[in-house]
């Protein structure tokens, strides 16, 4: 249980840096589509961190690059269950629900890649 809470925590972190990194790429590129894309590399490589050095700091450290990699296709493949979630979720209800449905489906399948693609023990 001590792991899935530093997961969580981490993934507010993730998300605290995404929101930040969308206000400053939409401020400086005012495209809203690209402004997304690199505010989500930047929030996933925050949570790559976090993840390394405090969810999971008894894991290799060796293979940074090969690390961040794996984690970045696991983010990907997560973030894509979220927004299916979202927008299923969305179309029979309200959108603050279809939010966290999604949010929440996605945490839980990036959790369990992450623990065992990502940050092996």
């Amino acid at each position: 249980m001590k792991r899935v809470s530093a997961f969580a925590i981490v993934g507010m972190v993730g998300f605290i840096a995404d929101a930040g990194a969308f206000t400053l790429f939409y401020y400086f590129l005012e495209q809203p589509m690209w402004a997304r894309v690199f505010a989500f590399w930047v929030a996933a490589s925050v949570t790559w961190l976090g993840n390394r050095y405090f969810t999971f700091s008894e894991c290799d450290k060796s293979h940074k690059l090969r690390q961040w990699v794996r984690h970045m296709a696991v983010a990907h493949v997560a973030g894509i269950l979220n927004l299916a979630v979202f927008y299923v979720t969305a179309l029979w209800g309200h959108v603050a629900i279809a939010f966290v449905a999604g949010i929440g489906a996605g945490l839980c399948l990036n959790y369990m890649m992450s623990s065992r693609l990502v940050f092996k023990t």
